[in-house]
């Protein structure tokens, strides 16, 4: 049976603490989530991810593999994943912690604790404690945004995040949104309004969010105008989305602001250096005057 590396990031980082995951009680569901757990092959297994003490993006090796009576237990089936085997080890040990060590200081570590129940057709799993948080990971990640964004849009993609990791999906999706409207929106208006001499504000405020975008084409980030849809879906979240809902979707909502930032980091970069190269002509220029 394959197995998709990709979910463990999405298992260990994405989900939020308590939120109860289930798998249902067949052969591959359970083997999958044994396999979260212990690794695969019951080898140890990584996790990409940043490290907050290395200030820098690193590999994180499993400390602690499968227990020895487990592993006896399971060498002894013919079938090396044993589905009965599985479940019995999580009733007799529904907390599962899972320590991780930092592959460029070992002293460096992250730390998970799981929970599981097992009912007559499901098999939940529940992340119950984890540190450091996915929120001081994210925020440590998220330094180079601070200039970009200002100190006061900084501090609302960061309570977005710490919301989010502490399940609490609408209200991470108002800061999102806050973002959008009144940072990458905003600053667009500006520009627009100080180069656009046929700037008409009256049509311009009659637009919606979307429009509004649209219309700032030339003054705002070409990714954010590609994927203006990215408001309407944080604007839902008021109203018409459940908090489950909110917590599935922020994970991609958050790489949209993630990725517009980018663009304008890269923007700025350009701007600079285009800046830079013009003063070094004219140093150049009056050089050969003299």
């Amino acid at each position: 049976m394959s197995f998709d590396r990709t979910l463990i990031p999405v298992f260990y980082l994405e989900y939020p603490l308590y939120k109860k995951l289930d798998f249902p009680k067949n052969d591959e569901q359970v083997i999958i989530l044994f396999k979260l757990l212990y690794g695969e092959h019951l080898s140890r297994f990584h996790l990409d991810t940043y490290c907050p003490e290395c200030k820098k993006e690193s590999t994180f090796n499993q400390i602690v593999i499968i227990p020895d009576d487990l592993q006896i237990e399971l060498q002894k089936k013919s079938t090396f994943y044993d589905r009965a085997t599985i479940e019995k080890w999580f009733e007799k040990t529904p907390f599962i912690p899972i320590h991780l060590s930092c592959s460029r200081n070992s002293n460096h570590t992250i730390f998970f604790a799981f929970h599981i129940e097992i009912e007559e057709e499901t098999v939940f799993c529940t992340k119950v404690g984890q540190y450091p948080s996915s929120a001081d990971i994210a925020v440590d990640e998220l330094e180079r945004y601070r200039k970009p964004l200002g100190k006061q849009h900084f501090q609302e993609f960061r309570k977005a995040i710490g919301l989010n990791a502490h399940g609490v999906g609408s209200g991470a999706l108002i800061y999102l949104r806050r973002i959008i409207e009144n940072k990458f929106i905003k600053d667009a208006e500006e520009k627009a309004q100080k180069l656009d001499s046929n700037w008409n504000e009256a049509h311009y405020e009659s637009l919606r969010a979307e429009e509004k975008i649209k219309h700032l084409e030339p003054y705002i980030s070409k990714y954010l105008v590609e994927n203006k849809k990215v408001y309407g879906i944080v604007s839902m979240g008021l109203h018409d989305l459940s908090e489950e809902e909110c917590l599935e979707y922020f994970p991609t909502l958050r790489s949209v602001i993630k990725l517009t930032l980018n663009e304008i980091i890269r923007q700025q970069e350009e701007e600079e250096k285009k800046l830079v190269s013009t003063q070094l002509n004219k140093i150049h220029q009056e050089r050969k005057k003299k």
